[in-house]
């Protein structure tokens, strides 16, 4: 399975990439781009933001360094989460938030 998450930086954007749903099946196989992901970034969030801006105003990127390091142990990095202005909590896409508080330690 490969995912690709688009960025956008306005509205005209967020309609281009919307446009994904408009299109035919064979229009949406982007299967081709799955050989030039390095291995070691498989399923993994490199903190590009790409991603950014979220609607919600979340860091995305920081919030997923900053958890990538709690799982491995590391108490400050939760310190600094709870510092952010918005967390997780504040994400308005529930999918996000389930998967969130379902593997936060």
């Amino acid at each position: 399975m490969l995912t690709v998450v688009p960025g956008y930086g306005n509205e005209s954007e967020l309609n281009e990439v919307l446009e994904y749903f408009s299109v035919p099946e064979e229009q949406k196989d982007y299967s081709v781009i799955a050989g030039y992901t390095p291995k070691e970034t498989e399923g993994v969030c490199v903190y590009c933001k790409h991603c950014h801006p979220c609607p919600a105003g979340l860091d995305i990127a920081l919030i997923n360094k900053y958890y990538d390091l709690m799982m491995l142990g590391d108490n400050l990095a939760r310190e600094h989460y709870l510092t952010l202005e918005k967390t997780a909590g504040d994400c308005r896409i529930p999918l996000f938030l389930r998967l969130w508080n379902q593997t936060t330690p």
